[in-house]
C-alpha cells in the first residue's frame, strides 16, 4: 500500500506526467520549474527518477545544464547523469519562455 501511494505521488509530479496532450503553457510551466531547479541546484532533484521522465523533460534538463554550464550537477545528483545521453527531440516544443536563441536549445529540439 505504501509503495502504491509513493508511485501515485511520483506520477503527480509535473516532470513525470504524460505529455501527449500538453499545450505550450504546460511546457512553459515545466521549463520554468526545471530552469529554477537546475540554476539553483535544488535538492528535490536528488529524488528524480530518470526512468519516469518524458523525453522532452530529459531534453529540457540537458539543454539547461549545457546552457548554464552546470555539469557539476551530475556529480551532485548522479541520478540525472544519464540525461546527458538524451537525443534531440524529433518535434520542437517551441517553449515560449525560451526567449534566448541558444544553440543547445535548438540542438535538443526545444526551439526552431
Amino acid at each position: 500500500m505504501e509503495l502504491e501511494n509513493l508511485s501515485r505521488k511520483k506520477r503527480e509530479k509535473i516532470y513525470y506526467q504524460d505529455q501527449s496532450s500538453w499545450t505550450i503553457n504546460d511546457y512553459d510551466f515545466l521549463y520554468f520549474n526545471l530552469n529554477k531547479a537546475i540554476l539553483n541546484e535544488q535538492e528535490w532533484l536528488k529524488d528524480v527518477d530518470k526512468n519516469l521522465l518524458a523525453e522532452s523533460t530529459k531534453a529540457i534538463i540537458k539543454a539547461l545544464v549545457h546552457y548554464y554550464k552546470k555539469f557539476d550537477i551530475y556529480e551532485k545528483f548522479p541520478n540525472l547523469r544519464d540525461v546527458e545521453e538524451q537525443r534531440p527531440l524529433e518535434q520542437p516544443l517551441a517553449i515560449s519562455k525560451v526567449s534566448i536563441k541558444n544553440a543547445v536549445f535548438a540542438q535538443m529540439g526545444l526551439i526552431n
